[in-house]
């Protein structure tokens, strides 16, 4: 397991440096998930002791993709509050909803919520379907973030009720995962694609970032047309909003 330092160290490179106070939430999650992890599924029964190295760093190497000013985020499937809660601990000011169907999975997310104590992140137990019905949350984000399996057009079909208009899916996927939609996406909607290496993870990790066509996604992609990935003249990626 990584301790704090080159828990730190790896997420600095991933262009996301933490505070003593973030790493200090970054424990308490991964203490709570370890407790929990033993009366619910919550990760695998070998990442129990490698949640930094398999969970925390691959969903922190998202943030330096995201807008840097505040916006509304829902975690659709949140489950063990991956990637909802890393982001929500790197990034305070983005309101975040954790939206999970399974009873003690919400229960787990109230819980760290509470102890992590931090305004503007919140836990909805329902299924996406339904909620996706109500005016409160149709429409509601700039972001949807999706980490559980499933074929890109079943995520873009749960997540889009969800989004403004400019909004933007971030599904983590593997390499190649926009032949999920074969030929192209569905008319009027526009993807993208961003693989890279997450240090502590022996396989590449993609983010697709999918939006409704003339979206802001449209304007991101011509900046992965020009090389985004590279670091920007103040050690940042280039966002894509």
């Amino acid at each position: 397991m990584l301790d704090d330092r080159a828990f730190a160290a790896a997420a600095g490179t991933l262009g996301c440096p933490l505070s003593s106070e973030q790493l200090d939430r970054f424990r308490r999650y991964e203490a709570r998930l370890q407790d929990w992890s033993g009366r619910v599924r919550l990760v695998s029964r070998g990442d129990r002791d490698r949640l930094r190295e398999r969970h925390f760093l691959d969903c922190l190497a998202v943030v330096p993709y995201l807008a840097r000013v505040p916006f509304r985020l829902l975690d659709l499937g949140s489950g063990a509050g991956l990637p909802g809660i890393p982001i929500k601990i790197a990034r305070p000011d983005v309101h975040v909803d954790l939206l999970e169907a399974t009873r003690m999975k919400a229960l787990f997310l109230r819980d760290i919520r509470d102890e992590l104590g931090m305004g503007g992140l919140e836990v909805i137990r329902a299924r996406a379907e339904g909620v996706a019905q109500k005016a409160a949350y149709r429409a509601a984000y700039q972001v949807v973030s999706i980490r559980g399996v499933g074929p890109l057009p079943l995520l873009w079909a749960l997540a889009a009720p969800f989004l403004q208009p400019g909004g933007v899916l971030v599904a983590f996927k593997g390499p190649g995962a926009l032949s999920e939609f074969g030929d192209a996406p569905p008319a009027g909607v526009t993807a993208t694609e961003q693989v890279l290496r997450v240090p502590t993870l022996k396989r590449a990790r993609a983010f697709v970032f999918v939006g409704f066509e003339g979206g802001k996604v449209n304007r991101w992609r011509a900046s992965v047309a020009r090389g985004c990935s590279e670091r920007g003249k103040r050690g940042r990626r280039t966002a894509w909003w």
